[in-house]
C-alpha cells in the first residue's frame, strides 16, 4: 500500500531530475547550495548595504515561502500545531538547522540549532563577527508561519545571532563565552533566537 504524498516528509516528496536539472516537491522548485558560498556573497557586500540586502531577503522569503505553508496548511488540514510541526520538520529536512517553535504569551517563539546561515557566514568570514543578524531567510518564513498562526500582521525580530553575538556553549557547566574566537564553536549546540508579533497599529 502505497503512502499519500501528503502523509510524507518533505525529504520523501523531493524529486530530482537530472534530465532537466530541477529539484522539486510538486510544482514548487527548490536550490541546493553550500551556505559559505550564499552568505560569502553577504560578507562581501559593503556594510552599509547589508541591511537593505538582508531586508529584502526576508521579505522575499516570507513572500515567496508562504507558498510552501499554504500547501502545509492544506496537508494538515488547517491545524495550528500540525503546521508548526510540518515547518519545523520541512526546514530540518532543507537543511535550515533544527527547529523549536513555542506560542508563548501570543507571540510565536523560534529557536534554530546549527543555523546554516551562521554556519555559511563563520566559513566566509573566519573569526569575524557580523554587525547584525544573518539569519535572514528564517526571519521571513517566521513571518509567514506566524501570520498564519497568529492570524495578523506580525513584526519578526531575530534576537540572539550567533554570527553577530557567538556562544561557546558548553553543555555540562552552561558556561558560555562572546567572542570572535567562539565562532569556530558554533554549531548544533548553539542557538540563534527569534520572536514573532502581531503588529501593532500605527
Amino acid at each position: 500500500m502505497s503512502i499519500p504524498a501528503f502523509a510524507k516528509a518533505l525529504r520523501e516528496r523531493l524529486a530530482w531530475d537530472p534530465a532537466l536539472g530541477r529539484i522539486s516537491d510538486g510544482p514548487r522548485r527548490y536550490l541546493l547550495m553550500r551556505p559559505d558560498v550564499l552568505m560569502g556573497a553577504v560578507e562581501a557586500m559593503a556594510p552599509a548595504h547589508r541591511g537593505s540586502f538582508l531586508s529584502s531577503w526576508q521579505m522575499s522569503t516570507c513572500q515567496h515561502g508562504a507558498h510552501s505553508l499554504r500547501a502545509y496548511a492544506q496537508m494538515v488540514q488547517g491545524d495550528r500545531d500540525a503546521l508548526m510541526q510540518a515547518t519545523a520538520e520541512a526546514a530540518a529536512d532543507l537543511g535550515w538547522g533544527r527547529w523549536s517553535l513555542a506560542l508563548e504569551d501570543g507571540a510565536l517563539h523560534l529557536q534554530v540549532q546549527d543555523s546554516p546561515f551562521v554556519a555559511g557566514w563563520v566559513a566566509a568570514s573566519p573569526g569575524q563577527l557580523s554587525d547584525e543578524p544573518v539569519c535572514a531567510p528564517i526571519c521571513g518564513m517566521l513571518q509567514a508561519l506566524a501570520e498564519v498562526v497568529l492570524q495578523s500582521a506580525v513584526e519578526v525580530q531575530e534576537t540572539h545571532c550567533q554570527a553577530e553575538h557567538p556562544e561557546a556553549c558548553d553543555p555540562v557547566t552552561a558556561q558560555v563565552t562572546a567572542s570572535a574566537d567562539a565562532l569556530d564553536a558554533c554549531g548544533p549546540a548553539c542557538a540563534c533566537r527569534f520572536v514573532a508579533r502581531a503588529r501593532i497599529p500605527a
